[in-house]
């Protein structure tokens, strides 16, 4: 999946914000699930900058263009759960309330999942695997 295909079918299906990635914080800050989490925040926030530096460097995935339309007002994490993890590889069920910008589409949630692999010794998002798009 491309990753301007991730972000139009993804609509608020992305993963978290301002993670405490490097900054010396115990393991679950730094885990999988706070990736998608700070993803998903940061996509609530059209912070693509953030959203493709969580992005694994190696994935089979386009970065998210800067000019990209979001077309959402607010991203929420209601929950995460880590599905399955293994020595460098792990995937974590996320499931989110999106409020589009638009006010002709109603607020909805959506849940998705996501494989993500250690590169450089810290969580990235690798794919989205439920098959969206």
């Amino acid at each position: 999946m491309r990753r301007r295909e991730l972000l139009a079918t993804a609509a608020g299906v992305t993963a978290t914000g301002c993670i405490g990635l490097g900054n010396g914080g115990d393991e679950d800050d730094e885990g999988p699930e706070a990736v998608i989490t700070s993803f998903t925040e940061a996509r609530g926030r059209g912070d693509i900058g953030e959203m493709n530096s969580l992005l694994h460097e190696e994935a089979p995935l386009d970065e998210v263009p800067e000019d990209a339309r979001l077309g959402v007002d607010t991203v929420e994490v209601e929950e995460t759960e880590v599905l399955n993890r293994t020595d460098g590889r792990a995937t974590v069920r996320a499931v989110v309330r999106v409020r589009p910008r638009s006010p002709d589409e109603g607020e909805y949630t959506e849940e998705t999942e996501w494989e993500l692999r250690t590169g450089d010794g810290e969580w990235r998002i690798w794919n989205r695997t439920d098959g969206a798009g």
